[in-house]
């Protein structure tokens, strides 16, 4: 899953963010990190992935595709939790006990 890009984060928006909050969003951080503008080569590198998640989240039919494909390849939050695919301390003690009798 590293290749996974979480769009609204890169925007610094809720996923429920309406059209004007990302269009915002946008023009606030390309007025920071556009290469004709930014002072440092860092900054300038981030532009391309800022404007993939404006292209992406602005475009209503590219977002419903976003939000139901691509956002369920992130992984889970936690997954060495119980709930996050791993059995937690009540499931381990039923599992050791055997329903079968030998």
């Amino acid at each position: 899953m590293a290749n996974f890009k979480d769009y609204y984060r890169r925007l610094g928006v809720s996923p429920t963010a309406g059209d004007l909050a990302i269009k915002a969003a946008f023009r606030r951080l390309a007025r920071r990190h556009h290469p004709d503008v930014a002072l440092d080569k860092r900054s300038a590198r981030r532009f391309p992935g800022i404007l993939a998640a404006y292209e992406v989240l602005s475009d209503p039919e590219r977002r419903r595709h976003y939000d139901c494909v691509d956002r369920d390849r992130k992984p889970a939050p936690n997954p060495g939790r119980p709930g996050w695919g791993e059995p937690g301390p009540a499931h381990a003690a039923s599992a050791s006990r055997s329903t079968f009798s030998a």
